[in-house]
């Protein structure tokens, strides 16, 4: 566990960062590399001259998924690295923005939603509200799923309509 005198010393945290970006470089070139490769290689599959067995659909799905597939396994590897390090007390938020930035997740442009729970007086059943512009295209809804229980089983409805403020 790492403890600060000074809450703007953060020398101890620059092992993390540097292993959290050096990861990130990484698997950023091995899968441009792998992309390269893919299309070099995709590129000689044409005309009469083309190997069939290097080229067959098979092969040219690997190629087409294995960049991704490269980002995926090192973004889900950066989040490991998250909960160990946050367990450790560690600077954990390195590896979580590593891992976000592998998977491509981004939010861009307004995402603000507002949030309601409104229990049912018999306490069995509650519904939960979002509201927001779910298409990013200005026009406003209403996400709402009612939960109810029933001879001890849960049910869950979803709908989705114009929101009225």
């Amino acid at each position: 566990m790492a403890v600060f005198h000074n809450p703007n010393d953060t020398r101890h945290d620059d092992t993390n960062v540097r292993a959290a970006v050096r990861l990130a470089v990484v698997v950023a070139a091995l899968s441009v590399g792998f992309l390269v490769t893919a299309a070099l290689w995709v590129s000689t599959c044409n005309g009469a001259t083309a190997d069939t067995a290097a080229c067959g659909v098979p092969q040219r799905t690997m190629l087409a998924i294995g960049a991704p597939v490269i980002l995926l396994i090192g973004g889900l590897r950066a989040f490991v690295r998250t909960y160990q390090t946050w367990r450790d007390h560690e600077a954990w938020w390195a590896w979580q923005g590593a891992g976000w930035r592998e998977l491509g997740f981004s939010i861009d442009g307004e995402h603000r939603f507002t949030y309601q729970y409104s229990p049912d007086p018999s306490g069995l059943g509650a519904t939960l509200r979002a509201v927001g512009d779910v298409a990013c295209d200005g026009t406003t809804t209403a996400v709402e799923l009612q939960l109810t229980v029933t001879s001890g089983a849960l049910t869950r409805q979803w709908s989705r309509k114009p929101a009225v403020r």
